[in-house]
Protein backbone atom coordinates (compact mmCIF):
# COMPACT_ATOMS: atom_id res chain seq x y z
CA UNK A 1 0.00 0.00 0.00
CA UNK A 2 2.54 2.54 1.12
CA UNK A 3 4.76 1.78 -2.48
CA UNK A 4 1.51 2.25 -4.11
CA UNK A 5 0.74 5.54 -2.75
CA UNK A 6 4.92 6.36 -3.36
CA UNK A 7 4.44 5.32 -7.15
CA UNK A 8 1.35 7.31 -7.65
CA UNK A 9 3.15 10.33 -5.94
CA UNK A 10 5.86 10.26 -8.01
CA UNK A 11 4.13 9.65 -11.24
CA UNK A 12 1.86 12.62 -10.24
CA UNK A 13 4.92 15.14 -9.92
CA UNK A 14 6.34 13.92 -13.19
CA UNK A 15 3.14 14.85 -15.22
CA UNK A 16 2.98 17.85 -13.23
CA UNK A 17 6.61 18.95 -13.76
CA UNK A 18 5.87 17.90 -17.71
CA UNK A 19 3.63 20.43 -17.94
CA UNK A 20 5.27 22.99 -16.63
CA UNK A 21 8.34 22.78 -18.79
CA UNK A 22 5.50 22.31 -21.91
CA UNK A 23 3.72 25.51 -21.17
CA UNK A 24 7.16 27.11 -20.45
CA UNK A 25 8.47 26.37 -23.96
CA UNK A 26 5.35 26.87 -26.15
CA UNK A 27 4.78 30.21 -24.51
CA UNK A 28 7.95 31.64 -26.03
CA UNK A 29 8.03 32.80 -29.51
CA UNK A 30 10.71 34.95 -31.68
CA UNK A 31 10.16 37.99 -34.14
CA UNK A 32 12.55 39.60 -36.04
CA UNK A 33 12.46 43.42 -35.54
CA UNK A 34 14.48 46.76 -36.38
CA UNK A 35 15.70 49.39 -33.87
CA UNK A 36 13.22 52.56 -34.46
CA UNK A 37 14.72 54.73 -31.76
CA UNK A 38 17.29 55.00 -29.53
CA UNK A 39 17.29 57.66 -26.84
CA UNK A 40 19.70 57.20 -24.03
CA UNK A 41 18.91 53.52 -22.72
CA UNK A 42 15.88 53.51 -23.96
CA UNK A 43 15.73 51.19 -26.95
CA UNK A 44 12.71 51.12 -29.36
CA UNK A 45 12.41 48.28 -31.88
CA UNK A 46 9.22 48.09 -34.69
CA UNK A 47 8.22 44.06 -34.68
CA UNK A 48 7.52 42.68 -38.42
CA UNK A 49 3.75 42.98 -37.89
CA UNK A 50 3.69 46.39 -37.05
CA UNK A 51 4.58 47.18 -33.41
CA UNK A 52 6.46 48.82 -31.14
CA UNK A 53 8.52 47.18 -28.17
CA UNK A 54 11.04 49.00 -26.23
CA UNK A 55 13.26 47.80 -23.46
CA UNK A 56 16.52 48.88 -21.72
CA UNK A 57 19.94 48.63 -23.73
CA UNK A 58 23.19 50.08 -24.62
CA UNK A 59 25.01 49.77 -28.13
CA UNK A 60 22.22 49.47 -30.66
CA UNK A 61 21.89 51.97 -33.15
CA UNK A 62 18.78 52.67 -35.22
CA UNK A 63 17.89 50.48 -38.59
CA UNK A 64 19.64 47.86 -36.48
CA UNK A 65 18.18 44.38 -37.31
CA UNK A 66 17.35 41.68 -34.24
CA UNK A 67 15.82 38.92 -33.36
CA UNK A 68 13.78 38.90 -29.89
CA UNK A 69 12.50 36.29 -27.65
CA UNK A 70 9.38 37.05 -26.25
CA UNK A 71 7.19 34.80 -23.81
CA UNK A 72 3.68 35.14 -24.04
CA UNK A 73 2.49 34.51 -20.55
CA UNK A 74 0.77 32.22 -21.61
CA UNK A 75 -2.29 34.56 -23.24
CA UNK A 76 -3.43 35.07 -26.47
CA UNK A 77 -2.93 38.78 -26.02
CA UNK A 78 0.46 40.54 -26.72
CA UNK A 79 0.31 43.04 -24.92
CA UNK A 80 1.64 41.58 -21.62
CA UNK A 81 4.06 39.73 -23.86
CA UNK A 82 7.43 40.46 -22.45
CA UNK A 83 11.08 40.38 -23.76
CA UNK A 84 13.03 37.36 -22.65
CA UNK A 85 16.92 37.77 -24.77
CA UNK A 86 17.81 40.04 -27.96
CA UNK A 87 19.89 38.12 -30.51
Amino acid sequence: MKKGIVTLIAVVSMFVLYLLFASIITSRYSKNVIVDNVKGDTVTILDENGYYWEFYGEGYTKGEKLTVVFNSNGTPSIYDDEIVKIK
